[in-house]
């Protein structure tokens, strides 16, 4: 045993280069699962600063029932003075908005001792009309120290100066909420706000004593706890979000590490090949299978162990790199313990890639292991048995997607088990259309002449490898295009579910008149693409059982213009109507109603459509030219283009309703662009990630053509010898590259547009969309197949290069 580990870690040391391949399999894969444990333990770190600095300045932290601060305020003097207690304040905290975005709303402490934020520019808000905003809030918001802004924090928009901009901790969790800051005295006007209370101890008693003894003094309505109890308290439920998001990217992960698997198998083949003639020695001078096997095993455990160092430590600096990016580095960088068991899982995975090749090894005769490298045809000879296994777990597949998507209860977890059903069915059965479609993707090698059908053959001549390669190529170009496909068909339909319940992008109105050159002003935003003035008057609906309602009644003869995609139109014979309106007043489509403007009259048949929401009642211009001929313009809608910079528009929109304080901003912009904005970044994180496997994928094409040289070394050496040049045998050795990526490719994209399309329909059925659109975006699945070409060129050039190396008598003597 000694001897055979002694020759094993004289292997590696004395042959670096046969293990290299394996090397950057298992250290792309450790040092993937590293960098995401480090990078999410990192993000969490970042969010609970974030989360619970408010509280953490102080040793107690008392809150109520429901939340909220005015019970609290009653007790404020108790608390203060309780045995203990140093110091107390109320901190308040309410829901607002600026500029249709959600904001919340903190109050700055006046103790000193109970400060937590700093300013980065500017300074605090010392009366009720000022505001401190936190960065991020000032660049989405375009806003400056000295602006004015709009806050609506329940009560109609209130104008106030932006006198600070605030640091903040920034992670890819938090940081991107908008926060304002305020004084105490701004929550006056506020309806029912939030808060607790933070209380500092004099140190003569623990924190948990403080907490106990409030507790007994303010009874059972109030809590008090620990500022570090309440931090956790805070925490829980957005670790769940982290959670999901963590578990998502471990998916990812072993993704990668099945791909590095099929890598793995395919270089120990490899180092076998290379290494029969020593194997033969060793079985001659009387090494015992098992001992060859060990030996082997031995040479996996001391590369996956190496890899795996090498891993964790690429993994520590990309979370450094990634949380430096995204801003949670600034809480500090964690390394939790799980990242040992992502080393372990590397040793483990090399391990049992290890195993296939090495008892391989153990069935070769010494004789037989003495002669140059045996006929391949027993590997070429496949059982169509195998397609008894595939098909079943495919129909399995099938069934459960036809089960899920036809059922409202669990569609998406159903689609999802039987995808993965199916697409296991698609990798047992790899070795039965693959080599079918390499050759059928021959045919465009002919014109190539003997070299393309030469490459055409010798790619289908083993399908086991073959399917090897091409599983792995299927399974990260599949997963990418599933990711794309997906994300883009849930875009697209969440944008068309956004169309019909916000038919319009942006709306300014107004209560009476609108301003002069408004109209022109939004027309001449950057961005905005067209705009629909609107005259509007306020009309009487009467229903058939006398229920009757003053509604804002408006239309232009522009509206269908600026009307999105999907939310219909004005029709011509009918006027439409707010849904809620509607249905207050007990009316469906189809119902008549009587609508009165002054002295003018008229019986209409309504329809509740989203296009009226806000301004409950649109007519046709006909109708309005009736009833109102001198109706002045109330408003303006206006629809962006696919592009928009949205912070821009709303930024621009802000300078209007500055000069005009008087008007309602509205429409459907801010929220679609989020949506929007959270996909594509999903979407790009999960096809970076996704690379890592595509990586790997494609080191595996280099090693099957080196095995393949390996193998053929005789034939490529009987082909030189009948004039084969140099170039043409390394052109050959390409085509086959280009075969397999291609191939692979092919497959790949054609199944992740399936999965693709079956994810979308699964969460459409799950929330409830009206229509689900499939989209497929053409130039991303082109890039696909380019990138698979230029990667199978780039894979041959190394195995090329060694095999026109050899002259042709040197390779007939090594053969």
């Amino acid at each position: 045993m000694s001897a055979m580990t002694d020759l094993a870690v004289s292997q590696v040391r004395r042959h670096p280069g046969r293990i290299v391949a394996v090397l950057l399999a298992v250290m792309i894969s450790v040092g993937y699962l590293t960098a995401t444990l480090g990078f999410m333990a990192t993000e969490r770190q970042a969010v609970a600063a974030s989360v619970t600095a408010r509280t953490a300045v102080a040793d107690v932290v008392v809150s109520s029932e429901d939340g909220l601060a005015a019970p609290l305020a009653k007790q404020l003097a108790a608390v203060r003075t309780a045995p203990g207690v140093k110091d107390v304040e109320l901190g308040y905290q309410a829901g607002g908005n600026i500029n249709q975005t959600p904001l919340t709303l903190t109050s700055m402490p006046q103790s000193p001792s109970l400060m937590w934020a700093t300013l980065a520019s500017g300074r605090w808000p010392t009366d009720d009309h000022q505001i401190a905003i936190g960065r991020t809030t000032a660049a989405a918001q375009n806003l400056s120290v000295g602006d004015t802004v709009a806050i609506d924090a329940g009560h109609g928009d209130k104008q106030l100066t932006v006198t600070g901009i605030t640091d903040e901790t920034r992670s890819l969790f938090s940081g991107q909420a908008q926060n304002g800051f305020v004084v105490p005295g701004f929550f006056t006007s506020v309806t029912d706000p939030g808060g607790n209370l933070l209380v500092v101890g004099d140190g003569s008693i623990s924190p948990d004593q403080l907490a106990a003894s409030l507790q007994h003094r303010l009874g059972t309505k109030l809590t008090a706890v620990t500022s570090a109890d309440y931090g956790q308290q805070q925490l829980t439920g957005l670790a769940d979000g982290a959670d999901v998001l963590q578990n998502l990217l471990l998916i990812f992960g072993a993704i990668a590490l099945l791909v590095g698997m099929i890598l793995i198998v395919n270089t120990f083949l490899i180092l076998l090949a290379q290494r029969r003639r020593q194997i033969g020695l060793l079985r001659a001078v009387g090494a015992t299978g098992d001992q060859v096997r060990r030996s082997l095993l031995v040479e996996a455990l001391i590369t996956g162990v190496i890899g795996s160092i090498l891993g964790v430590g690429l993994g520590i600096g990309v979370s450094a790199v990634a949380a430096g990016i995204s801003g949670s580095l600034r809480a500090g960088l964690v390394i939790p313990p799980t990242v040992a068991l992502a080393g372990g899982v590397g040793v483990i995975i090399t391990l049992l890639a290890a195993l296939g090749p090495s008892g391989r090894a153990t069935r070769v005769s010494p004789l037989e292991a003495l002669r140059p490298v045996p006929d391949t045809a027993t590997d070429r000879r496949i059982s169509f048995l195998t397609a008894i296994p595939s098909l079943l777990v495919a129909s399995a597949g099938v069934a459960l997607i036809a089960y899920g998507l036809h059922s409202r209860a669990q569609a998406l977890l159903l689609c999802v088990a039987g995808s993965l059903l199916l697409a296991l069915g698609v990798l047992i059965g790899v070795k039965l259309y693959f080599p079918a479609l390499i050759r059928l993707l021959g045919l465009a090698t002919r014109p190539l002449g003997p070299i393309g059908r030469l490459a055409t053959n010798n790619t289908a001549r083993n399908p086991g490898r073959a399917a090897a390669t091409g599983a792995a190529l299927m399974l990260a170009t599949g997963l990418i295009v599933t990711l794309q496909v997906g994300a883009a068909s849930v875009k697209q339909s969440t944008s068309l579910m956004f169309d019909q319940h916000y038919p319009v992008d942006v709306t300014v109105s107004s209560d009476t008149r609108l301003p002069a050159g408004v109209v022109d002003q939004v027309a001449a935003i950057d961005g905005i693409t067209g705009v629909a003035p609107v005259r509007g008057v306020t009309a009487k609906v009467t229903t058939g059982d006398h229920q009757s309602a003053e509604l804002r009644m408006i239309s232009g003869n522009k509206i269908n213009s600026v009307i999105n995609p999907g939310a219909g139109s004005l029709p011509t014979d009918a006027i439409l109507i707010d849904p809620l309106i509607a249905q207050s007043l007990g009316l469906s489509a189809g119902d008549t109603v009587t609508v009165g403007y002054r002295s003018w009259q008229r019986q209409l048949r309504i329809e509740p459509s989203r296009i009226a929401a806000d301004d409950a009642l649109v007519v046709s211009t006909g109708l309005m030219a009736q009833a109102a001929p001198q109706a002045p313009v109330t408003g303006v809608w206006a629809k962006a283009g696919p592009a928009a910079d949205v912070v821009k528009i709303n930024s621009a929109l802000t300078k209007i309703t500055k000069d005009h304080p008087d008007l309602i901003l509205s429409g459907s912009l801010t929220s679609k662009a989020t949506y929007g904005t959270l996909l594509d970044t999903l979407l790009t994180i999960a096809t970076v990630l996704l690379g890592v496997a595509v990586l790997i994928a494609l080191i595996g094409v280099g090693n099957t053509l080196g095995l393949s040289v390996i193998e053929r070394g005789r034939e490529s050496a009987l082909l030189r010898a009948l004039g084969l040049q140099r170039r043409q045998l390394r052109l050959m050795l390409g085509i086959e590259a280009v075969l397999l990526a291609v191939g692979g490719a092919i497959v790949g994209v054609a199944a992740g547009a399936l999965f693709g399309w079956i994810g979308t329909e699964a969460v459409g059925t799950e929330l409830d969309y009206p229509t689900v659109v499939f989209a497929m975006s053409a130039p991303q699945t082109i890039l696909v197949g380019i990138v698979a070409v230029i990667a199978g060129v780039l894979a041959s050039i190394l195995p090329g290069r060694r095999a026109a190396r050899s002259a042709p008598i040197e390779a007939l003597a090594d053969a």
